[in-house]
């Protein structure tokens, strides 16, 4: 066979795997490209599986700095394209990783697993003639692949919050979450409804001593939204880290209020800083249990050290919050396995362990490695999807993806 041929009938089963990606609902989206046949071309990024566990979100990015829409398999078989190419941040960059102190960038499944939300690129044009490249929030129809806004900014935008990103559909389906980010890392967060009549985004929950971030819906009801808030009162005075939470649609006092705070003295004694360093706890990555009478989340003493974040819980019944097991620091990307177990990744060497932290006896379990940080759990923590740069098994493989057996089971 020739060298021509054989190329020619590399893609024609390339395309014929993309047409075989059956039950996905999604053939009318797909771009008119084939998979690309050399993983050395492009890598694939935030991973993300669907509510049902069947399905994986992601992008794929190219050396131009383009990013394109794709879906995979559960077991990465079969990878199709949603979207063509496009730039998404000129200026930024694209950042999905959880090895971050701040929401990052990703998309999300809708309640039904028939949409995808992603970002898009939005420009400003300025009085003197300037033009900003932000980002506004879509979504894409698996059943329809109908495009559409789901957040804008209007079109003589007078705020500050130019990049929209985080997105988190509440557990019902009828609200829209994400924050919003400034040029100089200010952020805030916005929360929505799915039926507003327009997409251009109200004002944001925002006041003038805080900064909010990292939202995250409670999966029972009443669907309440956590997120965290940091309270600065001026420049001379540490920060106050607090989680709070809000319930749209609620007109009760009861809808919005603080589920904890961060005791700036005991923090600091319990971190053990290092002589001559500064300590500014802040929190993140909330993740609520699945029935929502707990909270996991990291706390740190200096937020871009990444090998001092803990996990630490929050019992919403009593208040109580603490580290989940002692001096184990290195942690991030909580995610509960049942009530008494939680899920995360440690940061170990140039690479990650996965550990399994058990609540009753206060120890660790390691289950194994990954390339990087940026990876979603499946729903039923059986396996994790991250993003790797490692070469695949051969010409025709769909996804740069790679996918880790956890051994659990939710």
């Amino acid at each position: 066979m020739s060298e021509r041929l054989a190329r020619d009938f590399a893609l024609l089963l390339a395309l014929g795997a993309v047409l075989g990606l059956s039950g996905c609902g999604v053939q009318r989206t797909l771009a008119q490209t084939p998979v690309a046949a050399d993983p050395g071309n492009w890598a694939d990024v935030n991973p993300c599986f669907s509510h049902s566990g069947h399905r994986i979100a992601f992008l794929r990015t190219w050396p131009d700095g383009q990013e394109q829409l794709c879906i995979t398999d559960a077991d990465l078989v079969r990878s199709s394209p949603l979207l063509e190419k496009e730039l998404l941040e000129p200026d930024r960059g694209y950042s999905s990783t959880w090895r971050r102190y701040d929401s990052p960038e990703t998309l999300a499944w809708s309640p039904d697993d028939g949409s995808i939300a992603f970002e898009r690129v939005e420009w400003f044009t300025f009085e003197n003639g300037d033009n900003l490249p932000g980002t506004a929030l879509w979504e894409i129809s698996l059943r329809t692949g109908a495009i559409q806004p789901i957040a804008l900014h209007p079109r003589k935008y007078l705020g500050g919050f130019y990049y929209f990103r985080d997105p988190q559909w509440s557990p019902d389906g009828r609200y829209i979450a994400f924050c919003g980010e400034g040029m100089y890392g200010e952020r805030a967060l916005f929360v929505r409804p799915v039926t507003a009549p327009s997409p251009v985004a109200a004002r944001p929950r925002y006041d003038f001593y805080s900064e909010s971030d990292w939202p995250a819906w409670q999966p029972m009801r009443p669907h309440r939204l956590a997120f965290r808030q940091s309270i600065r009162r001026s420049a001379a005075v540490v920060p106050v880290e607090t989680l709070r939470y809000l319930t749209p649609g609620d007109p009760s006092v009861a809808a919005a209020g603080e589920l904890w705070r961060l005791a700036i003295a005991p923090a600091i004694a319990a971190m053990q800083p290092q002589p001559g360093h500064t300590v500014v706890p802040r929190i993140g990555q909330p993740a609520w249990s699945r029935h929502g009478f707990q909270l996991a989340f990291t706390v740190t003493p200096d937020a871009t050290d990444y090998s001092r974040y803990e996990i630490w819980t929050l019992d919403l019944q009593s208040g109580k919050a603490g580290p989940a097991v002692v001096n184990l620091s290195g942690c991030l990307h909580p995610v509960w396995v049942d009530s008494n177990h939680i899920g995360a990744i440690q940061l170990s060497g140039h690479g990650w362990s996965v550990v399994e932290i058990d609540l009753r006896s206060r120890t660790v379990r390691k289950l194994g490695r990954i390339d990087s940080a940026d990876c979603s759990w499946s729903p039923d923590r059986s396996r994790i999807v991250y993003a790797s740069r490692s070469p695949g098994p051969g010409p025709l493989r769909p996804t740069t993806l790679r996918l880790f057996y956890t051994g659990l089971h939710r």
